[in-house]
């Protein structure tokens, strides 16, 4: 048997096989560095994640603790009341101030009134306005108390329209009594007319 001899010259198709080997290994090198430098990228945006996570959770921990809990609750609950009563207070004035005038007929639903709308319209911007973050302790605060200030305003509100309509038909009911006791009046006046 004869055998084939093998050329090894540059242009040898042995010399072709081995340059596309070549560069098969060269374009997988290559590929596998920039498979470890995305992988290295992946771990360092993990890395980053979890630092993000962790101070989130201390935020979120610190947020809840009981002095904190208790400086937000009690300190807008504190703001909301003392600002209704200095707002109650400054409308009563206005109402003994007016005597019988608009102040004064109005002074029981403005009592409630502003302090309903203000309180809601500055707990609803306070939320919309966060913007997805935690609020700090001073928008914690402002909200809880601007909750609170539309809760009172609701309460007195309601309380006087409540008080309003039951003065109302207490006062039809004393009207109906007022009109009986004119006609019975009206009626024995017309019979002491008729007598003499």
């Amino acid at each position: 048997m004869a055998q084939k001899s093998i050329e090894l010259g540059p242009g040898s198709a042995l010399e072709r096989i081995m340059r596309e080997q070549r560069a098969t290994l060269h374009e997988a090198a290559t590929h596998s560095v920039d498979l470890e430098q995305q992988m290295q990228k992946r771990e360092e945006q993990f890395v980053g994640y979890a630092h993000k996570l962790t101070k989130l959770e201390a935020m979120v921990r610190s947020k809840n603790t009981v002095g904190h809990r208790v400086v937000v609750d009690l300190g807008g609950g504190a703001l909301a009341n003392v600002t209704t009563e200095l707002l109650n207070w400054g409308l009563r004035a206005l109402g003994r101030w007016s005597q019988d005038g608009w102040w004064a007929r109005n002074e029981d639903i403005l009592q409630g009134l502003p302090h309903f709308v203000l309180g809601l319209m500055g707990y609803i911007g306070e939320v919309a306005m966060r913007g997805g973050k935690l609020p700090s302790m001073k928008r914690e605060v402002f909200s809880e108390f601007a909750k609170l200030f539309s809760t009172l305003g609701a309460a007195n509100l309601f309380r006087a329209i409540r008080m309003r309509s039951k003065d109302a038909k207490t006062d039809a009911v004393a009207f109906k009594a007022m009109e009986a006791e004119r006609d019975m009046l009206a009626e024995r006046l017309r019979k002491m007319g008729q007598k003499s």
